[in-house]
């Protein structure tokens, strides 16, 4: 048995991305996330490990970890058994067994590498719904004017006239190259008037 103490970390990290990385590095190794009594903490699943056969002794823990406002907090919860009494499990007191506290460490160490990375890919909404700076809508505007002025911004109208002109010469085009095989035609089938 080792001596114990509970993690109780301030964070830069948001309570949901903290959640999200406390909950995936648990399972990481190999803990199992059970849902806890509000949005920001959850238990895992007691583990069983036993340390003799005979007499039949053995230790049970399990983690509770809490993300609020963005503060890790992480205790490990132990009970153990005695030799006088196999069946009947109490609580470790201020020791903890070793494979407890370095697995406590672990999950802290992961939680805070997968909160970092997180927090990368997590959209930032502080300034989603606020109205644009009146510098940006200027710009804007002047870029619509530039547009206008310079014919870029051509109206439908404009664009119709267009497509008919293209649309007419296409017709006087075919119109041209039909004349062109029609005379080949008739040249074909005037008869000689070669004298022998």
């Amino acid at each position: 048995m080792t001596t114990y103490a509970p993690v109780n970390e301030t964070t830069k990290y948001s309570e949901d991305v903290l959640f999200t990385a406390a909950e995936k590095a648990a399972e990481d190794i190999g803990l199992r996330p059970v849902s806890g009594e509000g949005s920001t903490t959850f238990d895992t699943r007691e583990k069983e490990v036993a340390t003799s056969s005979i007499p039949r002794l053995s230790y049970k823990f399990s983690f509770h970890v809490e993300t609020t406002g963005g503060v890790l907090v992480i205790t490990a919860n132990c009970s153990k058994n005695s030799t006088t009494n196999e069946s009947t499990f109490g609580d470790c007191g201020d020791d903890r067994p070793e494979r407890v506290v370095d697995l406590q460490a672990a999950l802290m160490k992961h939680t805070l590498e997968r909160a970092k990375t997180e927090q990368a890919r997590s959209p930032d909404f502080a300034g989603f719904g606020e109205a644009e700076h009146e510098a940006d809508a200027g710009k804007a505007s002047s870029k619509d004017d530039d547009k206008a002025s310079s014919g870029k911004g051509a109206t439908a109208d404009d664009k119709k006239k267009a497509d008919d002109d293209k649309t007419d010469s296409k017709d006087s085009a075919d119109k041209g190259a039909s004349k062109d095989k029609g005379s080949a035609a008739k040249d074909k089938a005037k008869p000689s008037s070669k004298k022998k």
